[in-house]
Parts: structure tokens; sequence; C-alpha cells
């Protein structure tokens, strides 16, 4: 079987894992941007390194229940969901003027994040076939 781009569910794998990657690089972006935040917040580094912590924190503690909430609510619901608060902590980290502030957008955003990689991969494995995995996996490289 080919896969064509342009199917609905190509589509949505696509958005999915390009979901997935913008989770992993914001966590990324954030321990380049520490002494961004010192300098804005007048934080020091012990205080400072709280942003990536917070996040990383709730990513560890919400991604375990990725399976048990796609399962509870749907899982294009969830991924719909988690999006959403992924995409609203972010622009809420965006305007946040204390360290407090970003912390706690860092800790929702964490939250939202934590899903997108496992709900993107679930979402390949059950709308592709054994030998269409790795076609799509490697264009989504």
């Amino acid at each position: 079987m080919n896969i064509y781009w342009t199917e609905k569910s190509s589509i949505v794998a696509i958005d999915a894992s390009i979901m997935a990657l913008t989770e992993i690089l914001d966590a990324t972006i954030v321990s380049i941007s520490i002494p961004n935040i010192m300098g804005s917040t007048g934080a020091n580094t012990t205080q400072a390194s709280w942003v990536l912590t917070s996040y990383v924190i709730a990513a560890a503690i919400f991604m375990p229940m990725a399976g048990l909430f796609a399962k509870k609510f749907g899982r294009k619901q969830f991924l719909l969901t988690s999006t959403v608060i992924f995409g609203i902590s972010s622009v809420l980290c965006c305007f946040s003027t204390s360290l407090t502030e970003i912390i706690v957008s860092r800790s929702l955003e964490g939250m939202g994040g934590a899903f997108l990689p496992t709900l993107a991969q679930a979402y390949i494995v059950d709308y592709y076939e054994d030998s269409e995995r790795p076609k799509i996996m490697s264009a989504l490289k």
C-alpha cells in the first residue's frame, strides 16, 4: 500500500509529529535561554534553573498517564486538548513578567507537552500497517 501525503491520516500524522517536535525543541530552547531569564527576572542560577526543572517534573509526572487519558477521553480529543494546553501555556510563558509566572507557565507547558510525543507515535502505530510505518517515520524525521 502506498502512502499518499494528501490523505487525512498522513496530514494528521505529520501535524502530530510536528507538535511532538515542537515539544522537544521547547525543552532545549529554555535551557539555552536561562541566562536571559536570569537577567530579565533578576534571579540567580538556582532560581532560574526551576524554569527548566518545573517543565521536566511536570512532563515526568504526566507522560506515563498518556495511555490512561487517551483511553478515557479519546485519543483525538486528548491530542487536541494537549496541543491547546501546550500552546496557551507557551503564550503565557512569553508574557510572563516574573520568575514565578514563568515557572507556573512552564509547569502547565510540561503537562500539556508531555503527551504529544506519545500520542503522535500511538497515532502512527494505529493508522499505519507494519510495512508503512518505516515510510511515514522516515518522512517525519
